[in-house]
């Protein structure tokens, strides 16, 4: 899968690149994994425009970048958009439109 192809090509922290590889993102609590994340959802994202699922699943607008694979430049608004709340959208709408989910 050109995403696990990605992940490895990404500049994803070492320890990252097995869970961007194996989907494990969401449930990581190692500090540089969260660090990492957009650039993990930018390869779950496999080159697509989830950007309307997200949308009609209630992302906010300015998280819609997330779902195009985009980088965000701010920190916060990262932050902000990848909350418990929303990451669970983007991780759905990512995985799911791409066949990644069972």
């Amino acid at each position: 899968m050109a995403y696990s192809h990605c992940c490895e090509n990404a500049g994803l922290s070492r320890e990252c690149v097995p869970e961007c590889v194996s989907q494990q993102t969401a449930s990581s609590s190692h500090p540089a994994c969260r660090r990492d994340r957009p650039k993990i959802l930018g390869c779950f994202a496999d080159g697509q425009d989830h950007a309307v699922c997200c949308e009609s699943s209630g992302l906010p607008a300015e998280c819609l970048p997330l779902c195009r694979g985009h980088p965000m430049g701010s920190n916060l608004l990262v932050a902000t958009c990848l909350s418990y709340k929303h990451e669970g959208i983007i991780l759905s709408c990512l995985l799911e439109s791409s066949g990644k989910m069972g």
